[in-house]
């Protein structure tokens, strides 16, 4: 992983002040405990410590947004491990639409100041048994807030151009081979009529027919001299 594509979440000054309590939460049982039940203060300082080295720092200072080549990584312990395509993204923005759905609107970071990203993502459709291409938003809050924003920007508008330079590749290849399957096409067919035997109708009517029809209608002339 490269380290300039690695950021990490910013912090809000509340959650340092909250690190700060839970500490001394944890600190005071180890300096009083000799003027409280000993075994009831440590057992509480060692649960607050565990918690605190198993799953809050981790949470907070682990969370983090990777910019690969083709996706964006969103990283938080132990809640998240998402990739999000850059091609399935629609909107970067840093408010969430009026109009998002509640259950598509996910934050993963510490600060009020955050990055909207919407992107569609397929979802299992119980009804047709099939999978369905929703919008889905997460945000997510670097703390280097502004080279995040061009370091995605770029990301973005590049997985665009590509995909439509891909589409367009396609769109053409598909062109091509409509034309050589329609001059197949009319090569058989010209091939085919070709080939056709020609139907020859040969009348029935004899020709001796023909001439006892005409002889009842001609009366040979009578001469006399």
């Amino acid at each position: 992983m490269k380290k300039n594509n690695k950021f990490k979440s910013g912090l809000n000054k509340s959650i340092f002040a909250a690190l700060a309590v839970y500490h001394i939460m944890i600190i005071i049982p180890f300096i009083i405990n000799r003027f409280l039940w000993r075994d009831v203060t440590t057992w509480y300082a060692f649960m607050l410590l565990a918690v605190d080295a198993v799953f809050l720092l981790p949470l907070i200072f682990n969370t983090y947004y990777s910019l690969e080549d083709t996706y964006l990584f969103v990283f938080q312990w132990p809640f998240a491990r998402l990739k999000i395509y850059y091609n399935d993204i629609f909107i970067i923005d840093n408010v969430f639409p009026e109009d998002a759905e509640k259950k598509y609107k996910k934050k993963y970071g510490f600060t009020n100041k955050i990055i909207v990203i919407g992107f569609y993502a397929e979802v299992p459709d119980r009804k047709a048994k099939k999978l369905k291409k929703v919008k889905k938003y997460v945000a997510i809050t670097p703390a280097d807030y502004n080279a995040f924003m061009i370091r995605i920007g770029g990301k973005f508008s590049s997985a665009k151009k590509v995909a439509s330079k891909l589409e367009e590749t396609l769109r053409l290849n598909e062109e091509e081979h409509n034309k050589k399957k329609a001059k197949v096409a009319k090569e058989r067919k010209q091939k085919a009529d070709e080939n056709k035997p020609i139907d020859v109708v040969i009348s029935s009517k004899k020709k001796t027919d023909f001439n006892s029809d005409t002889a009842d209608t001609e009366k040979p002339e009578n001469t006399t001299e």
